[in-house]
């Protein structure tokens, strides 16, 4: 399924869904999602499971900004992200963080993303796991922990990169 909309609102605000808990797949989400924290292309919040999903979205929010999710602290499989992301902190082009129990596996970002703290091509922050993951998108942030892959990394990250050039960053180790 699909949807194309201009979706608004304060938390936990998703191109599909504001909160997962349970399973999402095969589904596309495209147009204009606007919040606050917890702001993502497909879901702003998940816990759940998500497999086979795309978005094409411009996000934008404050805190916890993602172009396909914004706190990922469930399981992501085959996620790829063409939106382009505005945000302040913990924002990136994929998601805004992979928390604790977060693993994104096979899944991508091709989105541009612009914040000020914790700014990442793939995810502003990862503490979870990340594997065969990549980004592609301009990376710009105005203040700390901005990478081209990830702002910041306590946890880990297998056979995952991004594009120097592309993102204008060129950071090693994260």
């Amino acid at each position: 399924s699909s949807a194309d909309a201009n979706i608004s609102g304060y938390n936990r605000i998703g191109g599909i869904v504001g909160e997962n808990t349970s399973t999402i797949k095969n589904v596309s989400a495209k147009g204009a999602v606007i919040g606050n924290s917890y702001i993502g292309g497909v879901a702003g919040f998940a816990t759940g499971t998500i497999t086979q999903a795309h978005s094409d979205n411009s996000v934008s929010g404050r805190t916890y900004v993602g172009g396909f999710i914004g706190y990922a602290n469930g399981t992501i499989t085959y996620g790829y992200s063409e939106s382009n992301v505005n945000g302040v902190s913990n924002v990136g082009s994929f998601a805004g963080v992979v928390y604790d129990s977060g693993n994104v596996t096979l899944s991508f970002a091709k989105g541009d993303v612009i914040g000020s703290d914790y700014v990442g091509g793939f995810a502003g922050a990862n503490s979870g796991y990340i594997q065969y993951s990549y980004s592609i998108g301009e990376v710009v942030g105005s203040g700390n922990n901005v990478g081209g892959l990830l702002g910041s990394l306590t946890g880990r990250v297998l056979n995952s990169y991004y594009n120097s050039e592309t993102s204008g960053q060129s950071d090693a180790g994260k």
